[in-house]
Order: C-alpha cells, then structure tokens, then sequence
C-alpha cells in the first residue's frame, strides 16, 4: 500500500468516525426541537412521531409566557416564567461582579501604592475572596451550606 492510499485511508477512517460521532451528537438535539413543536400527547408515544402533526408552538407559549392553553397537560407548565429567572440571574450576578471588583480595587490599591502583600498572599487572598463572595451570595438566597 503506497502513502497515498494509507493518507486516504486514514483520512477515510476519520470522516467516518467524525461522522458517527456526529450522528451520537446531533440526535438528542434534533429530537429535543422537534418535541418542542409536537403538542403533548405526541412527546411519548410508540412508536415515536419524527415529524410533528400538527406543528405547534403551543408549548413556547406556556414556557415563555406562563399560559395554559391545554389544561389536560397542566404537569407540563412552568410556574415560574423564563423572564423572571432571567432577572434574578442578572441580579445575583451583577451583585457579585460589583462586589468582586470594588474587592479587588480596594486589595489592588493598597497592593501597589503601599506594597504590603507578597505574591503569594495575595493569591491566597483572592482566591478566599471569590469563595468569601460566592458564600455570601448562596447564604443570602435562604439555603444553608
């Protein structure tokens, strides 16, 4: 076999192998948008339905915006709105950002202006501020450590 045929072998080989991997990766995805759109007595069924009949968005509506168009399903609803989750997402990680930095300026400030921390202090230091912050955080949301 000359280094040709083994280059094209190999090359053969791997697109082979790239392609199964990408058959592992894709089909939980596929799956998972198409039983977005198929209403709810289709996401179960055997054998499965691949294509949605009839094709809804239905069940964006009672995600996004809370409403309950089916009350045969209600298990399926969210009580609590994506847009909500959001903001206290944006909340919770602002605060901690605002807090890290005015953290790391006031420890930045007295580092270069008074050179009063070793490297490796300081290393220590903001590595016992991050999980300090983030503790703090987990605390003020009402769960215990």
């Amino acid at each position: 076999m000359t280094k040709d045929a083994k280059r094209r072998l190999r090359s053969v080989g791997r697109y082979a192998a790239l392609g199964v991997w990408l058959v592992i990766v894709a089909f939980p995805l596929l799956w998972a948008v198409t039983t977005s759109f198929k209403p709810p007595y289709q996401w179960f069924t055997w054998p499965p339905t691949w294509i949605p009949n009839p094709f809804t968005l239905n069940n964006y509506r009672v995600v996004w915006l809370g409403e309950l168009l089916d009350t045969q399903y209600v298990q399926s609803a969210s009580i609590q709105t994506p847009f909500f989750a959001l903001v206290n997402s944006i909340i919770i990680a602002g605060t901690s950002t605002l807090l890290s930095v005015i953290f790391g300026v006031l420890v930045a400030y007295g580092v270069s202006r008074y050179g009063m921390l070793s490297e490796r202090t300081l290393f220590r230091l903001d590595l016992d501020q991050a999980a300090t912050v983030v503790l703090e955080i987990y605390d003020a949301s009402g769960r215990s450590v």
